[in-house]
């Protein structure tokens, strides 16, 4: 007798999407590290040699260490690792744990929608307005806000969803020969 998977719930799929978006978060971070390595130790050789036209470089490395920062925030978030208040949440039960949970990604989210719709305001007003060095739109750096802000309002919602649905879903029922714990 075959058993059949079951259908995933919307809280596995919250908790999936949660997972992928912290693994494109990790690549997308490192990949931002890399920038900011490469462009502040070309930096320093470039003065130890006083080599010229590599001033760019500090910019470069000041964005990429923006980029890292709020990448590296909103990863830390996916696995549940940013500031939390778990003092209480840690003790609860039920449904007071469950509250605490939807409440907690209510204010995650509320935080995250009033930061897109500040950083959509400076990327509007001085997104165009070119970098020091590189004479890049600002934007490359605003944009760093609002990414942020996307993967927080992202994850609020499906921690919501899976605070919804953990107990509204039914438990799959175990497999052949498994007891269930």
């Amino acid at each position: 007798m075959t058993h059949m998977p079951p259908t995933p719930g919307a809280a596995d799929i919250a908790e999936r999407v949660v997972g992928r978006t912290g693994q494109l978060l990790a690549v997308l971070g490192v990949a931002a590290f890399a920038v900011t390595l490469s462009s502040t130790v070309l930096g320093v050789l470039a003065r130890f040699f006083a080599l010229r036209g590599l001033e760019w470089t500090f910019e470069v490395a000041a964005i990429g260490f923006l980029w890292t920062t709020f990448l590296g925030a909103a990863l830390a978030e996916t696995r549940g690792e940013n500031v939390a208040f778990a003092l209480f949440s840690d003790r609860a039960r039920g449904g007071l744990k469950r509250a605490l949970r939807i409440g907690a990604a209510v204010v995650l989210a509320v935080l995250a929608v009033k930061l897109a719709w500040s950083a959509g305001l400076v990327v509007n007003r001085s997104g165009h307005v070119p970098t020091p060095l590189l004479r890049w739109p600002n934007a490359v750096i605003s944009l760093s806000l609002l990414a942020f802000a996307l993967a927080a309002m992202l994850i609020a919602g499906c921690r919501i969803v899976s605070a919804l649905r953990d107990d509204n879903e039914p438990s799959a029922a175990p497999a052949d020969g498994e007891t269930g714990r």
